[in-house]
């Protein structure tokens, strides 16, 4: 079913839980696993979000319960800025979680921009290389926040980078994000998009942050050249004729160097900021949303490629949703789902929590097919 198919009342209360209610629903802005993720505007505020609708009956056939959950946890630690602080500005924030019969609904930042990948297939040849700084910039600042909290992104890719109404990007999508215990955490397993992976993730091999760096080098090189890299049989990354600059090609390959131990970003971070294709960026400016975008994204347009149940969903002809609800049980999985918290909700035994033995940490989530060390 899609985003908003579940029944609503005709009143609500402004001052009351957040619901369905409480928001006028717009257009389609994507689809994903267990539903749409739709414009919305709040009808007391007049604010637009983005609103991701997931389906309950789908999350329980699947048992993957644990999973949201876990995007909803790590949603809430991100956007919960710490004591006098602010929410970052290039990542999705959350501001409110709640739930009804047949759905669950995350709702956050609004970016009707559409995706870099989305756009990038108006360029042939890659984005300008100002335009590929401008994002690269951005998306470097998201990581470097993500991995402040100690969260391992592991989807940095174009399709899940959006762009807001200013050209300004955020990244977007956490489903298969982790938290870790420190930033020395390590972890096994093959989660993520394939050809974003680092190799020793693709070897059966433990990782930690520096997971996001090696996708983030890929990422850059599809920005540049609109295709993903093709390494030689030594590893090395080669760009043929190209108009790439030098200074991007040798970001790009020491990003991608296939031995770890010289890795860019294994020594410390700073290092990709500080190098030379990025380091005369105005950072302070692109921090501050000063720098004016090279690309401004038409917000009227759909921004992303419909098909038919899209356009439908979009004029709202979806049909009322007359399932049943979830049996009692199912349905006791969902009871701690909001956000901000319901007074006295207890917590669901489908959160996943965190606990640290000596140095190894334990995640207790049934849906994860990765091992912490």
């Amino acid at each position: 079913m899609g985003c908003g198919a579940s029944a609503a009342a005709k009143g609500y209360d402004p001052n009351g839980p957040i619901s369905l209610d409480h928001f006028k629903q717009e257009r389609v802005l994507g689809e994903g696993g267990f539903g749409k993720v739709r414009f919305v505007i709040k009808k007391d505020t007049q604010k637009g979000y983005a609103m991701k609708c997931m389906d309950k009956h789908t999350i329980v056939e699947k048992k993957h319960e644990t999973m949201i959950f876990k995007e909803r946890a790590l949603l809430v630690d991100l956007s919960t800025p710490e004591s006098g602080g602010q929410a970052c500005r290039f990542i999705t924030n959350l501001h409110f979680a709640f739930q009804d019969l047949h759905q669950v609904y995350l709702v956050m930042d609004l970016a009707l921009g559409g995706t870099l990948k989305y756009h990038l297939k108006k360029h042939a040849k890659g984005y300008p290389t100002a335009h590929a700084q401008f994002y690269c910039a951005q998306i470097y600042d998201g990581l470097a926040f993500l991995h402040s909290k100690l969260i391992l992104y592991r989807d940095c890719k174009p399709e899940n980078i959006l762009l807001a109404t200013d050209g300004y990007c955020m990244l977007s999508d956490f489903g298969v994000s982790e938290k870790f215990a420190s930033a020395d955490t390590q972890m096994k397993g093959k989660t993520g998009t394939k050809m974003y992976m680092p190799p020793e993730a693709l070897r059966g091999e433990a990782y930690g942050l520096e997971f996001d760096w090696w996708s983030f080098g890929v990422t850059v090189h599809e920005l540049l050249t609109s295709q993903l890299p093709r390494p030689s049989v030594s590893g090395e990354i080669r760009f043929g004729p190209s108009v790439v600059p030098e200074a991007a090609q040798d970001l790009v390959r020491r990003l991608l160097d296939p031995d770890r131990a010289t890795r860019l970003g294994i020594g410390g971070v700073a290092a990709i900021r500080e190098h030379n294709w990025l380091a005369s960026l105005d950072w302070e400016g692109l921090a501050n949303q000063t720098v004016k975008a090279p690309f401004i994204p038409d917000s009227k347009k759909a921004n992303f490629d419909a098909h038919q149940d899209d356009i439908m969903a979009a004029l709202d002809v979806n049909p009322k949703d007359t399932r049943p609800p979830l049996d009692a049980e199912a349905e006791r999985h969902f009871e701690s789902f909001p956000w901000p918290p319901v007074e006295g909700a207890v917590a669901s035994a489908a959160e996943p929590t965190v606990s640290v033995h000596g140095e190894r940490l334990v995640v207790t989530d049934k849906a994860s097919s990765c091992d912490e060390l």
